[in-house]
């Protein structure tokens, strides 16, 4: 998204369960095995960074309550037997928490937590726990931020024994609204150092209290969802004395025909997640990829930020089974400029970089064509405002003179027809105007599966008193010609406003988007 907006990388809630109930999934308490508690560590987190370079997005610092923390769960992994270095294969040891009853042990983890009254004009950006309790065979750390208000929603469970990869199996979102708002779900990112890439933060468990907190572990989080704000151009931005309003300016061919802003929302945002975001390590190795946004593999990372992510929503072996969220209905609201939204990240790799599948905002609008210039029936409404159009022709209709339109059309086609109507009252509208009938010619619609758009169904006239009908030849031929009939009702419309991250002289895009010439690398990321 424009990096002016807060840009906040795909990863998801954790649907978290407590790991000390047993197998039955009655909530009694068990002992967990194996768990000696006979080393300590301490962890610093490092809230999400605001800060960008010239290579690389500038993020928007957000408000105090976007930042608050409430509590804080930390994971801890064991290296899995037979030693694998695999970063998924390492297997969940201990989970501490602020929260009752999350820890894998009885009592919460002590640590306090930043201020949500902060006053001061920044935001808090870092918090160091005590010395915790661990086993020492804990080598892996990961951090939860603000879980409580999601450990209801849990459909993965967290045990003891568990692997990363059993963890980070991508679940289905169950309400974004827990996710966002004030007090972020967050969780740690994943990062690029030395040539690699992890998610599991190493630790070296310490013998003493004292040596803990001495040495903490610097574990970065990212938030779980990304935040779309929307605003208006304030010199573009007119009051007609009716209310704000767009006016197309005289240089343009609709000049005066006027659009209203309703309401806004997101479409395509997608549903399936991996709780911790996952990263394409070929997109390092790949030399095609290396050359984004500069030379080398560093140039996919701003600092040790990694800025695209696997996404199980582009999974070519379940991709018939996905299905992205669009709403059914946006409502107008008065304040639509300053309003927020929340989704999943879904930046996608280049081949699958197709308008339906990419998150986009949809504007709902009111337009209204200006009934002063009208030319020939362009231009023209219904009395309720509605109007009608054709997907091929850049003009407005009332129903009347949509109807006329066609008749026009076929009279020119067809020899031995009959005259139009000269005056577009004669035509008579029935069937909620899917019927006109005018003079001596009869035109039918159908409905396409959406009240909004309609398919010239069939046309006759009645010429030396025998009624003819149109073949379908000639139909199709109009429809060729003139496109798709569609009807704004009441003058409501909506727009699709793609969400780009990049521009083009970032990664060598450029401005084709219908992927017939065939995308290459350098489009990794560039909508989403």
């Amino acid at each position: 998204m424009n990096t002016k907006y807060i840009y906040l990388l795909a990863s998801s809630v954790l649907l978290l369960a407590a790991g000390c109930t047993d197998e039955d999934g009655n909530g009694k308490e068990e002992p967990q095995p194996g768990l000696k508690r006979d080393a300590y560590t301490s962890v610093t987190i490092k809230l999400p960074t605001v800060s960008g370079t010239k290579a690389a997005p500038a993020y928007d610092p957000g408000t105090k309550k976007e930042y608050a923390v409430k509590d804080l769960t930390l994971l801890f992994f064991r290296t899995p037997d037979g030693g694998s270095a695999n970063e998924e294969d390492f297997v969940l040891s201990d989970v501490v928490s602020t929260v009752p009853g999350l820890s894998t042990t009885s009592g919460v983890l002590a640590v306090t937590l930043p201020k949500d009254d902060d006053t001061s004009s920044d935001v808090t950006k870092k918090f160091t726990t005590g010395a915790i309790s661990i086993d020492k065979s804990s080598v892996r750390a990961l951090a939860l931020l603000n879980v409580e208000k999601v450990t209801g929603l849990a459909t993965t469970i967290l045990k003891i024994g568990h692997s990363f990869k059993m963890i980070n199996e991508a679940v289905k979102l169950v309400d974004i609204s827990h996710l966002s708002g004030d007090q972020f779900l967050m969780l740690s990112a994943p990062l690029w150092k030395n040539g690699t890439m992890s998610t599991l933060t190493t630790i070296e468990p310490k013998t003493s209290k004292e040596a803990a907190e001495q040495a903490p572990v610097s574990i970065e989080v990212e938030r779980a969802v990304a935040k779309v704000s929307l605003k208006a151009s304030s010199s573009s931005y007119l009051d007609n004395g009716s209310g704000p309003c767009f006016t197309v300016a005289d240089n343009f061919s609709h000049k005066g025909d006027k659009i209203t802003i309703l309401g806004w929302d997101l479409g395509n945002t997608n549903t399936y997640v991996y709780p911790f975001r996952k990263v394409n390590t070929t997109w390092f190795s790949d030399l095609q990829y290396a050359t984004l946004w500069g030379s080398g593999a560093g140039a996919l990372v701003s600092g040790s930020r990694i800025h695209w992510a696997e996404d199980p929503n582009y999974n070519e072996a379940n991709w018939d089974a996905v299905t992205f969220q669009t709403p059914s209905s946006i409502s107008d609201e008065t304040a639509w400029a300053d309003a927020t939204r929340y989704c999943l990240e879904n930046t996608c790799d280049y081949q699958y970089m197709y308008k339906p599948q990419v998150t986009r905002v949809i504007v709902k609008a009111k337009y209204i064509p200006n009934a002063n210039s009208q030319d020939g029936g362009n231009n023209t409404t219904d009395d309720d405002k509605t109007w009608w159009s054709f997907t091929s022709v850049a003009a407005h209709y009332s129903a009347k003179n949509m109807y006329l339109k066609i008749m026009d059309w076929m009279h020119t086609q067809l020899t031995g027809s009959p005259d139009i109507p000269t005056n577009v009252d004669d035509i008579n509208l029935s069937n909620e105007n899917l019927t006109a009938s005018g003079g001596n010619w009869t035109i039918n619609l159908n409905g396409t599966g959406s009240a909004a758009h309609f398919d010239l169904a069939s046309v006759s006239y009645i010429s030396n008193g025998a009624t003819t009908s149109v073949d379908a030849a000639i139909i199709n031929a109009f429809k060729s010609g003139m496109g798709q009939i569609q009807k704004y009702d009441k003058g409501i419309c909506y727009y699709d406003i793609f969400i780009r991250h990049f521009t083009n002289t970032e990664g060598g895009y450029s401005d084709d988007w219908t992927n017939t010439s065939g995308y290459g690398v350098a489009q990794l990321g560039r909508y989403g």
